[in-house]
């Protein structure tokens, strides 16, 4: 079993007790050093922090060698020949990736992987260079496709973490490409290839191997790395298919909201302090959050007068929400390790919050009476708020718990402005406050009783 890290304050703390515990006879003598043997030494973590320090400030040399680089070549391209021209940047590429090899021979890793990081932009600039040289023209998001294709390997093997945020930034590039770009060579295609262009289909592809590899290196670095890209391309998708499919797209706030529902019901299939956990419920909560504001107003479901009635983009995000739900509920219980009533207890909330959308979108897309979806957000902005807030005390974690407090605070401004200027004048707003204010009270009364009964 590796040593566990401590940070510098930790480390201090833990000598300060040990020694004390020692003097008070509640540990023998020597058992302090061997208790202390169970985490990483001081000069190890010190060497850890000096590596990342050295990657950093590698990367950032890298990063201005590229730009050099490109100037360097750009000042005198013209003139030079086609032959000229693929000998350096055919010799630039071998070049850097002979050093990193070379590098990695020697058990130089940071300086190995910064070599292959400017190896994987050269081979990206190569295909650009190469294909304004012969005047290749195409798709153009398929330049950065090729591009990932070739990142990808040396991000997997090498388990580089920049490598693997340049596989991400390039896969981002891409995807957005498709699917916001709107470029022709995807729309007169045949319909299958405009099916996965249009898409982007082939990035979950991209990101298996990542994800695997967090997973069995039980690394949260690289769920950093790839849940937020995974988190863009799912909120992208309803854009996609409601121009792929030809369908009235209306707003995508409720498939928005229940793609987080859906990260939040991965991060709960996790034991609770897991910090695999946190990159699903940070997107999660970021993605839920955000898009329940817009919802919670009574103009948006009712816009233009009916406007949005009979859509069919609403009936198919609701079908399509209940169908996810379904497939990631089942997913999350088979990874699961909790008993089914003991993982539906946990997975409450983001159930119930995916139901609703699907409720709700359905709701709009066959009445034009908004009240019943305004009250439903309504309530389900303040239940989200609770829910971090009793988070944050079952788990003894003070960001879930600061989050609500901030969310609830906001539903209350919010309505505030809202009731103050329409509906409830002064009597709604003071209510709104007096809500707010009865359930930060409450769940300050509640954390002060769990810790007295954790400490009993």
């Amino acid at each position: 079993m590796p040593p566990k890290k401590l940070s510098p304050h930790q480390r201090s703390w833990l000598i300060n007790e040990l020694q004390q515990w020692e003097a008070a006879g509640l540990l023998q003598p020597g058992q302090g050093p061997a208790i202390l043997g169970n985490y990483q030494s001081a000069e190890n973590a010190s060497a850890d922090t000096t590596s990342k320090i050295i990657s950093a400030l590698m990367s950032t040399a890298a990063a201005l060698v590229v730009a050099g680089v490109l100037l360097l070549i750009s000042f005198n391209w013209g003139e030079l020949s086609a032959a000229i021209k693929l000998t350096l940047i055919f010799g630039v590429i071998t070049a850097t990736y002979f050093a990193a090899f070379r590098m990695r021979r020697l058990g130089r890793l940071p300086l190995s992987n910064t070599l292959f990081f400017l190896g994987a932009s050269f081979y990206g600039c190569g295909i650009m260079l190469i294909s304004q040289m012969f005047h290749i023209s195409g798709h153009a998001p398929d330049a950065f496709w090729w591009w990932a294709i070739g990142t990808l390997p040396l991000a997997v093997m090498l388990e580089s973490a920049l490598l693997h945020g340049l596989l991400a930034a390039l896969l981002a590039i891409w995807s957005s490409m498709e699917i916001l770009g709107g470029f022709a060579a995807a729309a007169t295609s045949w319909w299958s290839v405009r099916f996965i262009s249009a898409t982007a289909l082939t990035l979950p592809l991209f990101v298996a191997p990542g994800f695997l590899l967090a997973i069995r290196t039980s690394t949260p670095r690289l769920l950093w790395i790839y849940v937020p890209l995974l988190t863009f391309w799912l909120t992208m998708q309803p854009i996609a298919w409601c121009e792929l499919l030809n369908v009235q797209s209306a707003h995508v706030l409720f498939l928005t909201c229940a793609t987080g529902g859906l990260l939040l019901m991965i991060a709960q299939s996790y034991q609770p302090r897991n910090a695999m956990s946190l990159p699903w419920r940070t997107c999660g909560v970021i993605t839920t959050g955000s898009s329940l504001l817009p919802l919670s107003f009574y103009g948006l479901h009712g816009y233009e007068a009916g406007a949005f009635i009979h859509s069919n983009g609403l009936l198919w995000q609701a079908i399509s929400i209940l169908v996810l739900t379904f497939c990631v509920f089942a997913a999350a219980f088979r990874w699961s390790a909790d008993d089914l009533p003991g993982f539906f207890h946990r997975q409450r909330l983001p159930v119930t919050l995916n139901l609703l959308m699907a409720l709700m979108a359905g709701w709009d897309s066959l009445t034009a009476d908004a009240l019943l979806p305004t009250v439903l957000t309504n309530m389900v902005m303040l239940s989200f708020g609770v829910w971090l807030l009793l988070l944050g005390v079952r788990e003894e974690r003070g960001r879930p718990f600061a989050v609500g407090v901030l969310y609830v605070l906001l539903w209350t401004i919010i309505r505030y402005v809202d009731l103050f200027g329409s509906i409830g004048g002064m009597l709604g707003a003071s209510a709104m406050f007096f809500a707010a204010g009865g359930i930060l009270f409450t769940s300050a009364w509640y954390w002060k009783n769990h810790r007295s009964e954790v400490k009993s």
